[in-house]
């Protein structure tokens, strides 16, 4: 045994400063002893690090700013702002597939060269980078493997947004909400759907409509941590009066066809 990664992260990670990588190592009193770790942007290699031992034989790798580099904010898709999304559209760049490798190098005696040893006595972890500095404040750990629908299970997959329980949108106004679509891990006999429900003032039900995912836009969920998987993680889906005034995947919806004008709920 020679590194051990002290906290491996979750799957999904919010990009934030600092998002540090902890190692230990029984190999330290070797000569000329350093920790490395490489860090793999979507399978290429993008920088290797390397880091003298702390004064308890550990080391702090700091790969906030590495990451950084390859995360964007998506304004526009194809030239048009995501705001004005009349279907679910996935944020290109918005997610990476990140892969650490932290191993050793280290000499065999103080007169000879160090010798790098990567994939001998080395640890490494894996997750997906999304582009938001606001680590989770919900207590829930993000991961792939943990939101399953199947057989009608009602479960409700959570947004991933910072938009209040309710929403103001006023005609000639776009908005969208997003979400993490992940979880889908084989065949389901119900597949997702996004549910419009639209309300009176004083709280009456006027219209509902549930939407298939494929129908809204919606790209198939993730449940494998890869680099292909990236950008389809993180996808925004229409919401705003503007939106569903010119989307064509359910017409009825428009709210100039209501006959009061509409509050909406979204789930």
């Amino acid at each position: 045994m020679a590194i051990t990664i002290q906290n491996t992260f979750a799957d999904v990670v919010a990009h934030q400063q600092p998002l540090v990588l902890t190692a230990t190592s029984t190999n330290t009193a070797q000569a000329k002893f350093r920790y490395v770790l490489t860090v793999d942007v979507n399978g290429i290699e993008v920088v290797k690090l390397k880091q003298q031992k702390n004064q308890n034989n550990w080391v702090h790798f700091d790969i906030s700013r590495i990451i950084r580099d390859y995360l964007k904010e998506t304004n526009e898709v194809a030239g048009v702002s995501i705001h004005k999304t009349l279907t679910a559209n996935e944020l290109n760049d918005s997610a990476k597939f990140i892969e650490l490798n932290c191993y050793e190098e280290y000499a065999a005696s103080a007169d000879a060269n160090p010798i790098e040893f990567p994939s001998t006595g080395n640890a490494t972890d894996s997750f997906l980078a999304i582009d938001t500095t606001s680590q989770f404040t919900d207590g829930v750990i993000p991961t792939l493997a943990g939101v399953y629908e199947f057989n009608n299970d009602t479960t409700k997959i959570s947004w991933l947004t910072n938009m209040p329980t309710t929403s103001k949108t006023r005609a000639g106004e776009y908005q969208v909400a997003s979400i993490l679509a992940s979880g889908l891990i084989a065949t389901v006999s119900t597949d997702i759907e996004v549910n419009y429900s639209f309300y009176t003032a004083n709280g009456t039900l006027i219209l509902s409509k549930d939407i298939d995912r494929f129908d809204i836009g919606l790209e198939p969920f993730v449940a494998v941590k890869s680099s292909a998987n990236a950008d389809k993680l993180y996808q925004s889906i229409p919401v705003g009066y503007q939106n569903l005034e010119e989307q064509t995947f359910e017409t009825s919806m428009r709210p100039s066809l209501q006959t009061i004008y509409p509050t909406m709920k979204l789930e």
